[in-house]
């Protein structure tokens, strides 16, 4: 998973619009949507969800979050 994480300069928050998450290398038969960052107790949890095809057909999606400690 890649993280871009951006950071407001007037006050060292994440900003959410401009972040993104991905998955890269072997991901064959399944996508990864973003749908945020947040921190929470010095750990970087980001949120989305995880689709899954199988011969191009949605065969099932759920939402998913990745933490990962600083």
């Amino acid at each position: 998973m890649e993280i871009v994480l951006v950071r407001r300069k007037s006050d060292g928050r994440i900003d959410p619009v401009l972040s993104d998450s991905n998955i890269s290398g072997f991901v064959f038969g399944r996508k990864w949507r973003y749908g945020g960052i947040r921190e929470y107790n010095n750990q970087l949890i980001t949120e989305g969800s995880m689709t899954y095809s199988l011969l191009g057909l949605e065969i099932m999606s759920f939402s998913r979050e990745a933490i990962l400690n600083k």
